[in-house]
């Protein structure tokens, strides 16, 4: 089976080994075939030619202009020997495939898209639908009707899909020729891509001050309605991109956010964020206590326990001073 673009030519071979035939080409399904040719001579040049090495027995047939009524059954036949034939169908395209994409070519990352290619052919032609992006192969079908189904991510915004009719009796240079009168270029939406891009030195001690800035490097719609810090305890402690804390305590540790949204075509909000964690450092405090906390006389046996209560980060070591001089080191249990 062959494929062959209106307008364009297209060959079909014919050759034999052994004794020389009486070559003729006809058209039509029999008995109602009509002849074309008989040996190397054409009924009608101008539409058909036998071509070919005539020492090498070749009686190959060229077919001119193609229109649709050259779709139909070929058959190459030696007369001096009935049956001793060869046939091959020619399907004639004229037309490109219809491409739609549903629910729109507007859609929301993550979205399922339908991609749908559609061509007017014989159901009993060849070829594939062959679906592509960016001009690269993503999906292939045998058949005349396909719906690719897919979902699409950001990075697939502004890519554009196209559908082709291939077949290796066409010239691979012909593909782009049988494809959607226009290529579908997606309007993948997506949620801003929010990320802290300056925030002051951290950890850090009490009494300092904090400052934090974050930005969106990307977002489809690129207008954000909204742009706000939260704290650890969720309320909202800025309606900017920045974030300046002042005189920092210990209380300030935690985990700040920064949302960034942007409105879809239907209306629904898309949430992008970032964090840090500030983590303000601070002396422990000390604890001691004397057992028994009574008085004592030379000779006693007194215990001392030192406890450090809190601190960040973790006190590693804890020191006894004796009148200011000699040392002590005490294991730290926690």
């Amino acid at each position: 089976m062959t494929l062959v673009i209106y307008g364009d030519s297209t060959q079909l071979n014919c050759s034999y080994v052994g004794e020389r035939m009486v070559a003729a080409w006809y058209k039509g399904e029999p008995p109602n075939h009509v002849r074309l040719t008989l040996g190397r001579t054409s009924q009608n040049p101008e539409l058909y030619e036998v071509v070919g090495d005539e020492d090498m027995f070749e009686y190959n047939l060229r077919i001119r202009n193609a229109t649709k009524e050259s779709s139909d059954l070929y058959e190459c036949t030696d007369l001096d020997l009935p049956g001793n034939s060869e046939t091959a169908y020619v399907f004639v395209i004229d037309g490109v495939p219809i491409c739609s994409v549903h629910p729109g070519e507007t859609v929301i990352q993550g979205d399922s898209v339908a991609f749908e290619c559609l061509i007017d052919l014989n159901e009993n032609a060849p070829g594939d639908l062959v679906w592509l992006q960016n001009g690269e192969e993503v999906s292939r079908h045998q058949g005349k009707h396909y719906t690719w189904e897919t979902q699409l991510s950001s990075s697939d915004h502004n890519a554009t899909f196209d559908c082709q009719l291939q077949h290796y009796t066409l010239p691979n240079w012909k593909w782009s020729t049988i494809s959607c009168l226009e290529n579908i270029r997606m309007n993948v939406q997506y949620a801003p891509d929010v990320s802290v891009v300056y925030a002051s030195q951290n950890p850090m001690r009490e009494e300092a001050d904090f400052i934090a800035v974050c930005e969106a490097i990307d977002a489809n719609p690129e207008e954000k309605t909204d742009e706000y810090w939260i704290g650890p305890d969720g309320k909202m402690i800025s309606v900017s991109t920045s974030l300046l804390l002042l005189n920092v305590s210990r209380e300030t540790s935690g985990e700040y956010t920064c949302f960034m949204s942007n409105v879809f075509y239907n209306g629904v909000k898309g949430n992008g964020t970032a964090t840090v964690e500030i983590d303000v450092q601070y002396l422990s405090s000390i604890d001691m206590a004397v057992t028994p906390f009574v008085n004592i006389t030379e000779g006693d046996e007194v215990t001392i326990h030192c406890e450090a209560l809190d601190g960040n980060p973790d006190p590693h070591r804890l020191e006894m001073l004796f009148e200011g001089m000699s040392s002590i080191n005490v294991m730290v249990e926690y």
